[in-house]
């Protein structure tokens, strides 16, 4: 039963996508429609523990049926001479699930071989929807519980639909979330890259991002990095196409799969009002597409009573520590630009841009803009931290840079361009 949870949550997704854009779908939104959908589930499941004060199958299944019968009645409505439901988009989609097939199944044997994820996967995540599952009307006790309950709770809340469904705490929940994440974000980025370059330079694209051994690896770890992955990459696929509420939207639900996104988004946002004219132009309906989902990122945000001294106490007088510099500097030159892990992408991904410079455009300019403010703000948290410098930085930093390697690759395929394109 809990695969019947992913099936109305893309349907949710699709009549919501439906709404949103009234031409024809073609296969890129139809990779945002899940998204769209998944993130919905999640907001009803938080809206449903809040309201009926424990987690409760029926109310969240109801609740959700209900949504899904009026977006598809208001759709029936609204689209009610709409006579073409799909144009068939290149690459094809069987000439995608061909490329990709061996790809596919190397996700799967990853994912099936850690059915409880990898540490941070059954310590947090799923250790959050657990607690949540059991914990009837304390479930607000997770929020005094420093790490383990901090919010946001993006992967958590979509698990407990899963669960909802199947009636059990289904080890499969997990398992299926981190395969359907790893998809997206490689649809995601060829159809994204098939509206800026040739289709064989998509599919190169996306044979490039599952080649790299450690996206491979880490994608099905059921660790929220994938989410975040997929996210900030809707986000710059929807700006690109002109999708500007929705690119709100998942805006809002990049902020709530994890905290990092809480930093990107805004970063990305205002970069976009600053470069591109049709961003600001519709600056209402981009933000109004974050506040549909800022309520469930600050509430829990609000009530989160646990706190971390240990770990998040800081110190501003490191930022003038050259050692400390120094280190972090080594760590990244011999762990991730030099590691065979990475499969030279932060060596490749800067040759290319500068070689292809001639194509820069205005999208180009955002993607570079936020990935440097990302950097210098990341860079300074990490710096600034009391708790065990070294440590922090070799467990954690190579999933902050998994976050944004999707949407690198993406921007540097954006760039392999000629006159004709």
């Amino acid at each position: 039963m809990s695969v019947a949870a992913f099936f109305v949550s893309f349907l949710t997704g699709l009549y919501g996508l439906r709404l949103i854009n009234r031409t024809r779908l073609v296969w890129l939104e139809y990779f945002l429609a899940v998204g769209l959908g998944v993130g919905i589930s999640a907001q009803v499941v938080f809206y449903s523990l809040v309201l009926a004060g424990r987690f409760n199958p029926v109310l969240i299944i109801l609740a959700h049926l209900f949504i899904l019968i009026g977006l598809y009645s208001t759709d029936r409505f609204v689209n009610i001479n709409r006579k073409e439901h799909m144009l068939f988009s290149r690459p094809s989609i069987v000439l995608f699930l061909a490329v990709f097939a061996l790809f596919i199944f190397l996700m799967i044997v990853f994912a099936l071989a850690r059915p409880y994820g990898d540490w941070d996967g059954w310590a947090l995540w799923n250790f959050r929807a657990n607690f949540i599952y059991r914990a009837g009307g304390r479930w607000w006790d997770i929020l005094g519980f420093n790490l383990h309950g901090h919010p946001p709770w993006f992967l958590p809340l979509f698990t407990l639909w899963g669960w909802a469904w199947a009636g059990k705490e289904d080890v499969m929940v997990p398992i299926l979330t981190s395969i359907l994440g790893t998809f997206l974000t490689i649809g995601t980025l060829v159809y994204g890259l098939s509206y800026r370059v040739k289709s064989w330079k998509a599919l190169f694209g996306g044979v490039y991002l599952c080649s790299i051994p450690y996206f491979l690896d880490h994608a099905t770890s059921q660790y929220a990095d994938i989410w975040v992955a997929y996210y900030v990459l809707a986000v710059v696929v929807s700006l690109q196409r002109g999708l500007f509420f929705l690119s709100g939207i998942l805006g809002g639900l990049l902020c709530l799969s994890k905290n990092e996104g809480m930093i990107l988004t805004p970063i990305l946002l205002g970069m976009s009002f600053i470069f591109l004219q049709d961003a600001r132009r519709h600056w209402r309906a981009i933000l109004a597409g974050v506040f549909c989902v800022l309520p469930a990122v600050v509430i829990p945000q609000m009530l989160m009573t646990g706190d971390l001294p240990g770990i998040n106490q800081t110190n501003m007088v490191y930022l003038l520590d050259v050692k400390r510099w120094q280190w972090f500097m080594d760590f990244i030159v011999r762990h991730v630009v030099l590691s065979p892990h990475w499969g030279g992408l932060w060596i490749i991904a800067p040759v290319m841009l500068l070689v292809f410079r001639g194509y820069w455009d205005n999208h180009i300019k955002v993607y570079l803009c936020t990935l440097m403010m990302f950097f210098i703000i990341f860079m300074a948290l990490y710096v600034v931290v009391v708790y065990d410098f070294y440590w922090r930085i070799s467990v954690s930093w190579d999933r902050l840079m998994f976050q944004i390697t999707p949407w690198v690759v993406y921007m540097m395929f954006s760039c392999w361009r000629n006159k004709e394109e």
